[in-house]
């Protein structure tokens, strides 16, 4: 291969003997190896459950109520008697306004009793959804069933985002109407509320925690409101209104 002999062998994806071989995937010499996945240079490479990527459903169980990550996707579980039809919306980030996957539940297929579930394949711990469940809109008779409001999972273990109640759209009803909060609304409220967030168990390390061995009879329960306990300056704790409020108050 050599011109000349005692020459080093040149390298055939070399243009110059010295120069590094480039990577099929750069366009110019020192630019960083793009991911097929980018449109542009510097965007985040997207999650391939996208919107061209299908995600296979089954019917799911109805137990565990909320989700539940397992190793081969996510079982999703909530209670509703009266709705008429449930939605299941899939996100990449909390301030989507639209979901990158949205699938109605099958009343036959994915509802057992007053449940509604489904089970999504190969999601993982982490996921955003929120759900959207229709049926009768009748505040006097207690149902405000709102399909345009994106709800969050009430057994959901954590969301994403903020409530903006600052924009109408988070409201079932049209504040500045003359019928108030019998009034419907029909803006939709993704981009101005929370997403659930599928959150993975882990078992819990007790260390060297011990039962208290005390009988029932001379156990006192107390509850009390976590952040109303130690707000006030009175419980003159570090801080207040938080659970380290509620630490203090322990140690103290």
């Amino acid at each position: 291969m050599d011109k000349k002999l005692g020459e080093r062998a040149k390298c055939p994806m070399d243009k110059k003997l010295g120069e590094r071989a480039k990577c099929p995937m750069d366009k110019k010499l020192g630019e960083r190896a793009k991911c097929p996945m980018d449109k542009k240079l510097g965007e985040r490479a997207k999650c391939p459950m996208d919107k061209r990527m299908k995600i296979r459903f089954s019917s799911g169980t109805p137990c565990p109520l909320g989700a539940t990550v397992l190793a081969d996707g996510i079982n999703f579980a909530v209670f509703s008697r009266n709705a008429t039809a449930v939605y299941l919306e899939l996100f990449h980030d909390a301030t989507d306004a639209s979901p990158w996957s949205s699938v109605q539940l099958d009343p036959e297929r994915n509802r057992t009793g007053d449940v509604w579930h489904i089970f999504a394949h190969r999601l993982r711990h982490g996921q955003l959804y929120g759900f959207r469940v229709d049926g009768p809109y009748a505040p006097l008779d207690g149902h405000r069933f709102n399909v345009n409001k994106l709800l969050s999972d009430p057994y959901a273990r954590a969301v994403s985002g903020r409530y903006d109640l600052t924009h109408d759209a988070p409201y079932g009803y049209q504040r500045r109407a003359a019928l108030a909060d019998l009034s419907f609304s029909t803006l939709d409220s993704a981009a101005h509320t929370v997403k659930s967030v599928a959150i993975a168990s882990s078992p819990i390390d007790w260390e060297d925690d011990r039962k208290p061995r005390r009988a029932l009879r001379d156990t006192v329960i107390y509850e009390c409101h976590l952040k109303g306990f130690t707000a006030h300056p009175s419980s003159a704790v570090s801080s207040p209104g938080t659970y380290l409020g509620i630490i203090d108050k322990i140690r103290s």
